[in-house]
């Protein structure tokens, strides 16, 4: 069993290009089994994967890379053994050390090779390489690939100077430039993760790929707020109708984390609405814009479970709580019973 681990900070677009890779292998014919890891006590990208219809692992309510190590070594063993999979597909939260991750595969049974791909968001590229500069270097510091996601918001010239600078940060890094969304860049990325000279051994890190300490580089301080909820509505709503509420409570929600931080908040902020005919995803990286839907509901909606998971760089975690709480009850004000708790 292979192992492609899908880094990359919060909201960079790893779990969109997650699924355009899986769907592509399973098409195929290669079987897949895949790992999400949130740090909330509730995720959203494992329900946005099951509800494409892939097998999804989901470990929740801390990081792979150092709390949940033991969590991380069951799911695959499990995996392994019950499945024997080509490849596994592991994408750690937007916080986690890649090289602490990929040390756990140090030693197991059944691991072939292995391939780190680093995700640099180009959308926020102008935000991340001075606010999140330790986290992207001692990312890259380890890759054996990166990409430059969601370069369909950005111009050529734009995309020019970002692959240069990335490069930049790890001479003969391959860099791909990439868009989950229009395709743009994916058959490039596909044909470069096949090629056999792709991966490589587990045993062969290389501590001389950078000057930058891969794991002290990466040291995250800032919140989490997730929480779930079951939602009663007291009449029917359409899909369209569900589709504005979500919309509005992201706006508003973005509003709150804006208000909550001194500074302009890096991070994530991600809703997953489940009913019974369909599942309807909203994700903001940047809080000060409208959010973006996927997904697809039918019907008439009375009942629904909404997922939200923030987490938000230098923000303090009671500080989420107080701003969040009050914008998620006025948007649930309709009869709704809270099924989980928080993780702060």
């Amino acid at each position: 069993m292979d192992v492609l681990i899908l880094a990359g900070f919060l909201g960079s677009g790893k779990t969109t290009l997650l699924l355009a890779l899986a769907k592509r292998w399973i098409a195929e014919g290669k079987r897949i089994a895949i790992i999400e890891n949130e740090v909330g006590a509730v995720g959203v990208d494992g329900i946005r994967v099951a509800a494409e219809g892939l097998a999804v692992r989901e470990i929740v309510a801390g990081c792979i890379c150092c709390t949940l190590t033991g969590d991380l070594i069951a799911a695959v063993n499990e995996i392994r053994t019950s499945f024997s999979p080509d490849l596994l597909i592991l994408e750690p939260s937007g916080v986690a050390s890649p090289r602490q991750v990929v040390e756990v595969f140090d030693g197991m049974d059944g691991i072939g090779s292995r391939l780190i791909a680093v995700l640099v968001d180009g959308a926020r590229w102008h935000l991340l390489k001075n606010k999140a500069a330790s986290f992207i270097r001692g990312s890259l510091a380890v890759a054996d690939v990166a990409l430059l996601t969601k370069t369909d918001a950005l111009s050529p010239s734009a995309i020019h100077s970002a692959l240069a600078e990335v490069t930049a940060l790890r001479h003969g890094l391959s860099v791909y430039p990439v868009s989950a969304r229009t395709g743009a860049g994916m058959e490039e990325l596909f044909a470069g993760l096949t090629a056999p000279a792709s991966y490589r051994s587990i045993c062969a890190v290389d501590d001389a790929k950078s000057d930058v300490d891969p794991i002290s580089a990466i040291r995250f301080r800032g919140g989490v707020y997730a929480r779930s909820i079951d939602i009663s509505l007291g009449e029917a709503m359409s899909p369209e109708a569900v589709a504005n509420w979500l919309l509005d409570a992201m706006e508003a929600l973005g509003r709150a984390i804006r208000a909550c931080c001194d500074i302009e908040p890096l991070g994530h902020l991600k809703t997953a609405l489940q009913t019974e005919d369909g599942s309807l995803f909203a994700n903001l990286e940047r809080f000060d814009h409208p959010a973006r839907l996927t997904g697809t509901l039918a019907g008439s909606i009375r009942t629904m479970r909404m997922t939200v998971n923030a987490i938000v760089q230098e923000a303090d975690a009671h500080a989420l709580r107080q701003h969040l709480d009050p914008v998620i009850s006025h948007f649930t004000c309709m009869t709704c019973q809270p099924v989980q708790g928080y993780r702060i």
